[in-house]
């Protein structure tokens, strides 16, 4: 599967279980909010690149690009902070065709008549990398 990842914009390839960046100099795709459109970005992939699926993080903290709405790939909005800027995004994010949330999110989302939302755990707890350090002694509280 091709992603295309934004808000910073880059290529990723999920492949096998692995996702890795896709770049022709390991570069992200410039794109200038205040003068270019989604069309825009998109003319900027290579020709023999295009994406399964358009991935934006964060759009309660990033702009949106104009055009989004007509992409030619499925567009999914992750939205972390919906608790604080529900208010601000709430229409925005009508402009892509899914969302992904926490699980308290995706009942505010519902409760605002929103029916492609699911539930994402974007902050969830990985035990090979969320573990105590034998031998280190703790100096927080």
């Amino acid at each position: 599967m091709k992603i295309l990842y934004g808000s910073v914009w880059r290529r990723y390839v999920y492949d096998n279980g692995k996702i890795q960046k896709v770049s022709d100099k390991n570069e992200d795709l410039s794109f200038r909010f205040e003068q270019e459109g989604f069309d825009d970005l998109l003319r900027k992939l290579p020709s023999d690149w295009e994406p399964d699926i358009v991935l934006f993080e964060s759009p309660e903290y990033h702009t949106i690009p104009l055009g989004i709405e007509s992409s030619p790939y499925p567009t999914v909005a992750i939205v972390g902070d919906w608790n604080l800027c529900f208010i601000n995004i709430r229409d925005n994010l009508k402009r892509f065709d899914w969302i992904v949330t926490d699980k308290a999110g995706v009942k505010v989302f519902q409760q605002a008549g929103y029916k492609n939302v699911d539930y994402f755990p974007m902050y969830g707890f990985e035990p090979s990398i969320h573990h105590r350090i034998e031998g280190i002694e703790r100096t927080l509280d």
